[in-house]
């Protein structure tokens, strides 16, 4: 019963989903201005907002700037309450609910497709923090000059979206939107003020180094010296070592990292070296660790 029960709701609530296209905001909302189906700019308030109805997904990109009043937003299961001077982000497929609003709350839209994105020549070393960071949150709290300067981006893309002039159209609305998303940046790194700028390589990195169970440091230093393997010891690690060694081999280990802890990484390396040679397999390594009680 139970089980049918949670069934019916589950069949309820994907019901009661609604994929929203850009070519669908053209046609629903009003005060309407877009490119084909890769961009469109609109208004939302408190009556024509169809969030409010229903869940529902983006099949692209979007960005809110609250311009007056107050909003509660569910946001992939997290709510947040958006006030004037916020912007809101929204990934692709993110589901989205207007939980309440006030009756004077109005907001600007920009949705814009994948295809749309692919187009704009951003450096990855910018556009991935900015993915990241609204990955994790969302809503990003702007000033007023912020909102002033946006908003007047905005209103350039929607004149750009209205004019006659095609032949270049579509490049200044790419380089209008452009625009907006290094704004964003630049708000970005002001809140993240004292923290060390990070080239690709280093973002791409530390986003998947917390996926990694082990994590193993080379050091040019050692493979300059020809010191093999050329690897920074007390800097490497296995995550959970608990579940990999034994009783006797997890606290040799510990030994040997309490040791190591200050000692330079060439002395670190050397000295292992010299205790493998001198060993045949772990059990010996390990015995040898207990006695020395350390090096």
């Amino acid at each position: 019963m139970n089980g049918r029960k949670e069934h019916t709701e589950r069949t309820a609530n994907s019901r009661s989903l609604h994929k929203v296209s850009i070519s669908r905001i053209k046609k629903e909302m009003h005060d309407v201005s877009y490119l084909s189906d890769d961009m469109v700019i609109t208004s939302l308030d408190a009556q024509n907002n169809t969030t409010s109805a229903y869940s529902v997904t983006i099949d692209g990109f979007a960005v809110i700037i609250m311009m007056q009043g107050e909003a509660t937003v569910s946001i992939d299961m997290e709510t947040y309450v958006v006030r004037p001077n916020m912007v809101v982000f929204f990934n692709p497929d993110s589901v989205i609910r207007t939980v309440k609003s006030s009756p004077d709350a109005m907001a600007y839209c920009l949705a814009f497709s994948k295809s749309f994105v692919n187009e704009i020549q951003i450096d990855i070393s910018t556009s991935l923090p900015i993915y990241m960071r609204f990955g994790k949150d969302p809503v990003l709290k702007v000033t007023e000059q912020d909102v002033s300067e946006i908003r007047q981006l905005f209103r350039l893309v929607k004149t750009m979206l209205q004019s006659d002039k095609e032949r270049y159209r579509h490049e200044i609305i790419r380089t209008l939107f452009t625009a907006v998303f290094y704004i964003i940046t630049e708000i970005n790194l002001r809140e993240q003020k004292g923290e060390r700028k990070q080239g690709r390589c280093e973002v791409i990195f530390e986003e998947f180094k917390g996926t990694g169970n082990m994590e193993m440091v080379l050091d040019r230093k050692l493979s300059e010296k020809r010191v093999f393997p050329a690897i920074d010891i007390p800097k490497s690690s296995t995550r959970r070592e608990d579940l990999l060694l034994n009783t006797d081999e997890l606290e040799a280990i510990n030994v040997i990292r309490k040791a190591f802890n200050g000692m330079k990484a060439d002395e670190a390396v050397e000295r292992v070296v010299d205790m493998f040679t001198k060993t045949r397999n772990n059990q010996e390594f390990v015995n040898m660790v207990k006695k020395m009680k350390f090096i």
